[in-house]
This record gives structure tokens, sequence and C-alpha cells, in this order.
């Protein structure tokens, strides 16, 4: 047996120090990566691909190892993402799905299969996209932007843990966003809106030029657009490039049987026929979306990718795409809806019209850079009254600006001094009323932060 000496004692009194010291340098050059990550974000947008081809170079061409679906548009693009997403899991695939922003934790960006990129695993890529753009661009890091690095970190992660499709959500247009560096399977574009209008133009026609440049030579394309002016400038950029712009209304109907507050039962006829479907994403606005990703799905089965029905109507029905329309509590009291546009207000309301007359409590904050009167003008047909807040962003409008415009529409308003709080006053107002959260993504997020840390219930991620 071995003696237990002073000089035993101390060597592994030394032994545990370093080992000590050793998980807090980690820690700390962890958090400093994490740091760097985050801090990109207030570098704005820069659109353009030359960097971010020169950094996946770099990194061996990653989003060239896994095929791929890529969607653009203004509203819908998201779910249509999730829904094809969570049908090629369904069939077996190992499937990532790359999307953006998130609610509340950056993870909810990059998934596998449903599941989120764990932080450890986060840390990994990002290391290893910093160590590539250090490589090209020395110390001067802010030559590529936030959402370029993130792509790389989903592109090069997607690629070392083996996925077999990815599906991949544009950030900002088309032409010049991060992600245009794939050749998809099949490209899918939804519906198009005015938006971004100081990088994407003013006219439906120049924007659906920029959600056009996902376009690629001989690849498929489907869109749900029906609006003549943004749908002739897809079809001419289509035909450019030597493909056919072809119509997801026309590929796939569908027949609702069944609708209510969080129902959605149809059959839907495409190839196939996929009789009583139950969709989570139960809105109205959601039916062109799932037009649209059946038909991107059937696609892929013409080009030799085997999909069979069941994974199609599994998919459809277990998919999972928070903040549209969710709802939460025992009774479904609160309505999540990330309505920050116009367009997305539109079809918020004209989904809760279809099922029921109810007139809802309001809670919103909205960013300075949507169109506030536009979006009200929307809600109050559903809304009788508005707990007004300004989320945590320096883009945030204040919300005695949106108090004054539901005043000015003859809406009982009150603010509230954050979103936490809002959801605390809606809760104690709403007398058996149902609550409406929505005005942008921040807003919606940090409702869901404040329902977590209330209930112990992660309404953006699945458990």
């Amino acid at each position: 047996m071995r003696k237990l000496t002073d000089s035993y004692f101390k060597q592994t009194n030394i032994s545990r120090l370093r080992e000590e010291l050793g998980h807090e340098m980690q820690a700390e050059e962890r958090q400093k990566l994490l740091n760097w990550l985050y801090s990109l974000e207030n570098f704005g947008i820069k659109l353009g691909l030359e960097n971010m081809k020169k950094l996946l170079d770099r990194l061996g061409n990653p989003q060239e190892k896994y095929r791929t679906v890529h969607v653009a548009g203004t509203n819908g693009k998201g779910s249509v993402c999730a829904l094809v997403a969570s049908i090629l899991t369904a069939e077996g695939y190992v499937t990532g799905l790359y999307t953006s922003p998130h609610f509340v934790d950056f993870e909810e960006r990059i998934k596998i299969n449903g599941k989120c990129i764990s932080e450890d695993e986060l840390v990994e890529y990002a290391g290893k996209v910093r160590g590539a753009l250090f490589q090209i661009f020395g110390d001067n890091s802010r030559d590529m932007t936030f959402f370029e690095i993130t792509t790389a970190i989903a592109f090069l992660y997607f690629a070392e843990r083996n996925v077999e499709f990815a599906v991949i959500e544009v950030g900002l247009g088309g032409r010049l966003d991060a992600t245009n560096v794939i050749v998809p399977e099949v490209a899918a574009i939804t519906h198009i809106a005015l938006e971004h209008t100081q990088y994407l133009g003013n006219t439906l026609t120049s924007i659906a030029f920029e959600k056009g440049g996902i376009i690629k030579k001989r690849v498929p394309v489907i869109s749900a657009e029906t609006r003549a002016e943004p749908l002739n400038e897809l079809k001419r950029i289509a035909s450019v490039n030597e493909t056919v712009l072809e119509d997801a209304h026309r590929l796939v109907d569908i027949e609702v049987i069944e609708k209510g507050l969080g129902l959605l039962r149809f059959n839907a006829y495409g190839l196939a026929e996929y009789r009583n479907l139950m969709c989570p994403l139960w809105g109205a606005y959601q039916i062109p979306n799932i037009k649209l990703s059946i038909a991107a799905v059937e696609k892929l089965q013409q080009l030799g990718t085997y999909i069979s029905n069941g994974a199609v109507t599994k998919g459809v029905s277990t998919v999972f795409w928070p903040g549209r329309l969710q709802l939460a509590g025992r009774e479904m009291t609160f309505i999540f809806d990330s309505a920050h546009n116009p367009d997305a207000a539109q079809a918020l309301a004209a989904s809760i019209l279809e099922v029921t007359d109810e007139k809802f409590l309001c809670v919103i904050g909205v960013l300075s850079d949507k169109n506030l009167d536009g979006i009200m003008d929307n809600l109050v047909s559903v809304s009788d009254g508005f707990i007004c807040a300004s989320p945590s962003s320096s883009r945030s409008r204040p919300a005695s600006e949106l108090v004054a415009s539901a005043v000015r529409r003859g809406k009982i308003a009150v603010e509230a001094p954050d979103v936490g709080d809002a959801m605390r006053m809606a809760l104690e107002s709403a007398r058996g009323r149902k609550v409406i959260v929505t005005g942008s993504l921040r807003t919606v997020g940090e409702a869901m932060k404040w329902w977590s840390d209330t209930y112990g219930e992660k309404l953006w991620k699945q458990e």
C-alpha cells in the first residue's frame, strides 16, 4: 500500500489545482467565444456572398456534403421549413433545419431531427469557424456579419454530424443572403410582401427580384404567391434560369374538414391523397404553407427521393414550430403569434375571426422599423384592449406610441414597464378572456421566457 506522505498530499493538491484552473480557463475561453459570437449582432446587416464563399471554402465547403431545400419569402417561410424538415425526419432521414431569428435561445436556429444544437456543440463549431475566419481576415472579424458566421456554423455542424438533408431558411431577401451559396434539390418561395424596403426595394417587383435570387439554373422552384406583380417577376427569373415556376395551389389542393381554436383537420390532394390530417399549425394562413410544403416534398419524390405517404402524414401532424398561433395554458388562455408586419397581423386576425367572434386582450410590443398603424389596423378587429410594452431592444418602439395608436382606434390601452409586467397585468385583468401576445418575435420571445420562469414550460422548444 502506498505510503501517504506529505509530498503525496502536496502533489495531489497541485493536480487538483491544475484541474480546477484548467476548468476555469476552459469556462473563460468558452464565454469569450460566445461573447464574440453574440457581439457580432451589433454590427448590422451586410448583404453579399463574396466573404461567405471565402469562409466556406476555407472550411471545405460543408454545404456541399448533403442535399438541401431552400426556402425564401416574406411570411411563412419558417413554417414551410419546419413542415418539410418534419416530413423528412418522419421518413427517417437525418435532417438539419436552419432558421432565424430565435425566440429565446440562440440554439433554436440550428436543429437536427428537431433537436437544437447544444451549447457545447455551439462553442465547438463557433471556435472552428472563428479559426477559419481569422486565417482569412486576421483580427478583423468584423469583415463578416453575425448571420454569415451563424450560417457557416450551421453548415459545418450539419456536415460533421452526417446530415442527409438540410432545410435552409433565407435570412433576408435571397439573392445576396448568406444562405444563397447552396444549390438545392428544390427551392420554395412563400407569400411576398413589402418588408425591409431599405435593403430590398419598395415595390413588390423589387422584393420578388431579391427573393427570386434563390432560383438556380434548372433547379425546380415552387411558389405559393398568387398576385400578378411578384409572380411575374418570379416567372421571369425562373425562365432566365431555364426552369419553370410551379404553382403550389395547382399542385396541391386542401379540403378543410374541421377547424377551431387550435384545430385544423383536412384532406390534401397532390400526387397522392392524404386523408384526415391534423396539423398543429392551425391558422388559416398556414394552408398555403402546407400546400407549398407538400408540393416541395412531392417534387423531391419525383426527383427520386423516397418519401412515403405515411411520412407526409406523420410529418404534418407532428410538426413543431413555435410562436405561430401557439396556444398555452390549461384552458388555452394565451395565444402567442409573432406577427410583426401588417400582412402577418392580417393573417393572424383572419385566422381567429374564422373560428370565433370572441374579443381578446392583446399584449403587444413592436419594433421601430415596423408599420405600427398597419399592424394595429388589423389587430383591432379581434382585440378590445391592449397592454403595450417595449421589448428589450435598441430598435423597440416606445410603448406610449402603441397606446396612442390603439386609443386613436377607439380601444382601451395601457402601458406596461416591460413585457414581463405586461404578461402579469394580462393574467390579472383577462377576467375569462383569452390573451394574444404579438407584435414582434422579440416581444413573443420575452413573453415565452416569462412563461417559462413562471410556469416552467419552455414554449419555444421541444422538451
